[in-house]
């Protein structure tokens, strides 16, 4: 069987060997020493993982993400640093798109765990894309929903978007699951700080019980490691920090309902849940959810699965 290609991009050599030592019995190991180097790489190698640090010379590593992005989507990206740079975290989601976020010193058994994981999503994306026509988005205007404890706020952006798109409100994480479970929801956007849960757990739970949804989160928060587990546990589209331009905003709205399109028609299912974790507690239907559980009892029950999976 044919060795799964990774590259590791790091300016230190001993990184670099250090990674190439720890994988290179399972996979077929290129590194490089700069983005430039890297870009060559993806381009001249069928590549399933890059593994990139952030603070590289010339090329910083959600740059280079950015670019490999470009040149092909289905490559799963990951970001290695050292450092808590909260632009650099947020660049890499709104740029690079990153799968992970993976801090130095890294563990090595969960780093091999999340390679394993995106190596398999990659094999799933590319079959998925072989196999499957992309289908047509509906004509009817796409459903969004926003969730915020400010009423103010949730008035703009309804003034904001209700001419494109059919637009749902909520003030907080129980209004958001019951439009969730009747209304077929392309994306949403919401607030972190939420008054009846924490902003990550709902992704969370968002993430595990409406997979199509497309998350952008809003925030003033400037804490670096409540966006590393945005990305790695909430998997954000994007994040943006207030205040922002409204541009930005729409752009990213549109794009997400791009990508909840693209997701539904032609990308597989293919996540912890069902790849790399056997869940102590089976996940909920949003029927379920609405029906007989409490949003605490589900809340903390993904938050327990989560805490169990062996990945970043």
């Amino acid at each position: 069987m044919k060795k799964q290609t990774i590259l590791f991009v790091d300016d230190e050599q001993p990184i670099l060997s250090a990674l190439s030592f720890a994988f290179q019995r399972h996979y077929n190991i290129l590194t490089a020493q700069n983005g430039y180097t890297a870009i060559d790489l993806i381009k001249a190698n069928d590549v399933q993982v890059i593994v990139s640090d952030q603070r590289m010379p010339e090329m910083l590593g959600h740059e280079l993400l950015r670019h490999v992005k470009e040149i092909n989507p289905d490559i799963i990206r990951i970001l290695l640093t050292g450092y808590s740079d909260l632009e650099g975290i947020i660049n890499s989601v709104n740029t690079g798109e990153v799968f992970r976020f993976v801090s130095k010193p890294w563990n090595t058994d969960r780093l091999r765990e999340t390679i394993a994981l995106g190596c398999e999503m990659n094999e799933r994306f590319q079959k998925a894309r072989n196999a499957v026509s992309p289908k047509p988005a509906p004509s009817s205007k796409p459903h969004v929903l926003f969730v915020d404890t400010n009423h103010l706020h949730l008035a703009a952006l309804n003034d904001l978007f209700a001419q494109d798109y059919q637009v749902h409100l909520a003030g907080s994480v129980s209004e958001a699951f019951k439009v969730l479970t009747t209304t077929p929801v392309a994306a949403l956007i919401t607030e972190v700080n939420l008054a009846d849960a924490d902003g990550v757990d709902f992704l969370v739970l968002l993430h595990e019980q409406c997979r199509d949804v497309v998350p952008i989160l809003i925030s003033d928060s400037q804490d670096s490691e409540t966006a590393i587990r945005l990305i790695n546990e909430g998997q954000v589209f994007r994040y943006f920090i207030k205040p922002f331009q409204r541009k930005a905003i729409q752009d990213s709205l549109k794009l997400a309902i791009e990508k909840h399109f693209a997701r539904v028609s032609t990308e597989p299912v293919a996540e912890e849940s069902s790849l790399r974790i056997t869940p102590i507690v089976s996940p909920l239907s949003p029927a379920a959810l609405s029906a007989n559980v409490s949003l605490a009892h589900a809340l903390a029950a993904a938050r327990k699965r989560l805490q169990m999976r062996p990945t970043y």
